[in-house]
């Protein structure tokens, strides 16, 4: 369940932020996800579907964050 709240504070703050594109691949014992937001992508790894997903969330968004103070 845990995952699942952090999974949605991560979209809700990907709302603010804008367009975002996430790639799933699924292979036979793992999955792996890009997530892009305009100039920063992560790529996750992992054998669990959610929480693999909640962590190229949260790594693309700590960069976009990063990003967007260096530009200021």
């Amino acid at each position: 369940m845990g995952d699942t709240n952090s999974a949605n504070r991560n979209v809700l703050e990907f709302m603010k932020i804008g367009k975002v594109r996430l790639d799933i691949f699924e292979y036979p014992d793992s999955f792996e996800v890009i997530g892009k937001v305009g100039r920063c992508s992560y790529i996750a790894r992992g054998r669990d579907k959610w929480k693999t997903i909640n962590k190229a969330f949260v790594n693309v968004a700590r960069l976009h964050r990063e990003l967007e103070e260096q530009s200021k």
